[in-house]
């Protein structure tokens, strides 16, 4: 009978070498799982990143749509509020009636602010009379283009300027002044925020 190799045997160099596979096959396998598993990290990281910034984009969007509101309405509550005490300041200065008497009908100027097209918005008069030496004022922070003076606005004639907001824009309010005659000294006056643009 054959007996087995001894220890230094070339038998053993099989096996050993064979060992040594397998132990640089097992490296590599774990190389190729830390690797995987970089990449995993990194995806995440980067997913991360872009969701964080989507986020911070829409909330800053979601910012400025409050803050466009706020503003809107704090314009329409100081004009409405305007409106309504000039009404009852010339309600007390009108001279009650004697029976018999009659009141010439009083025609008054009422103003739309729409947007047109591109930056270009339209100031419509809707009301029943007549405006004269209208004149469209800004804060100094909103960009504007438009007429120093239009000499007069009939009903439903619209006359069109001019605006774009900008960074350093504090106040978008748009304010019209006018008189109600050619000879009259004493101007009105209405405050409205330039509307909104669509979204592009």
């Amino acid at each position: 009978m054959r007996e087995p190799p001894q220890n230094g045997a070339p038998g053993n160099v099989g096996t050993r070498s064979y060992a040594r596979l397998v132990a640089t096959g097992l490296d590599q396998a774990a190389e190729w799982v830390q690797l995987g598993s970089n990449i995993v990290v990194g995806a995440g990281v980067v997913a991360t990143f872009f969701w964080t910034a989507h986020r911070q984009n829409r909330d800053a969007e979601r910012a400025d749509a409050a803050a466009e509101r706020a503003e809107a309405a704090a314009a329409l509550s100081i004009d409405q509020t305007m409106r309504i005490a000039d009404a009852l300041e010339k309600l007390a200065e009108r001279p009650v009636l004697r029976v018999g008497e009659s009141r010439a009908i009083e025609r008054r100027v009422a103003w739309s602010l729409t947007w047109s097209r591109g930056d270009a918005y339209l100031l419509t008069n809707v009301g029943d009379g007549t405006a004269f030496g209208v004149k469209i004022e800004h804060d100094p922070s909103l960009i504007v283009r438009a007429e120093d003076v239009h000499e007069e606005i009939a009903p439903g004639e619209a006359v069109e300027f001019f605006a774009l907001r900008s960074m350093a824009t504090i106040d978008s309010t748009i304010t019209v002044t006018w008189t109600t005659s050619r000879d009259a000294e004493d101007r009105e006056q209405w405050r409205y925020p330039l509307p909104a643009r669509p979204k592009r």
